[in-house]
């Protein structure tokens, strides 16, 4: 979540076209310029939402003591009671997420997970983070007016707390339909490939 109360810098125009006046997005008030947080989804819902404190570097050991762990050691069994081997993660392709250290955790604790060697792009087409969820979280955040990066946490808290079910069900079930698109398209964008 970058820059939560200025002007978005993110349009979809047409070549040669300018952006409508009416398509910018102006706050009178400022915000905190950067909280990085992380979640995920599943079918049975949400994992819990964390937050990299500023001054944080986001390495593997970081990410396998914050992200990670919390993740295997209480979203998955609150989500997946008595069903934890069902589950498979899939995390990107950021160095930090793809170490030996938490490739052997994982391993340790028997979950299954998406390796960087079985997966096949760095592509927003394919996370099911990128093509669903993450827009739709911003797009809520956008509404809020916190103040400072506590209020900024606590709206983001509120706002992945209510994050429907539904949306995480279909993005989970049309994941493999979206594998399946890329792998026609021998790896190129799916998104606009109907149209």
């Amino acid at each position: 979540m970058n820059d939560c109360g200025g002007i978005r810098d993110c349009y979809y125009r047409k070549k040669g076209k300018p952006v409508p006046e009416s398509r910018t997005k102006k706050w009178k008030q400022k915000f905190p310029k950067k909280v990085m947080c992380a979640a995920g989804v599943s079918y049975r819902g949400p994992t819990s939402i964390y937050f990299v404190p500023p001054t944080s570097k986001v390495d593997s050991a970081f990410f396998l003591n914050n992200i990670v762990k919390p993740i295997v050691e209480k979203d998955i069994p609150r989500l997946y009671p008595g069903e934890e081997h069902k589950v498979i993660l899939h995390f990107d392709s950021a160095s930090s997420h793809t170490t030996p250290a938490v490739y052997s955790y994982l391993k340790s604790k028997k979950v299954k997970y998406i390796g960087k060697e079985d997966w096949m792009a760095n592509s927003p087409d394919l996370s099911p983070m990128d093509f669903g969820p993450n827009g739709i979280f911003k797009k809520s955040m956008f509404k809020k007016k916190p103040k400072g990066i506590p209020g900024l946490q606590r709206a983001a808290r509120q706002v992945w707390k209510e994050f429907p079910l539904s949306v995480c069900r279909n993005v989970m079930k049309s994941w493999k339909g979206r594998v399946i698109q890329m792998v026609d398209a021998k790896g190129f964008q799916i998104e606009n490939s109907k149209k």
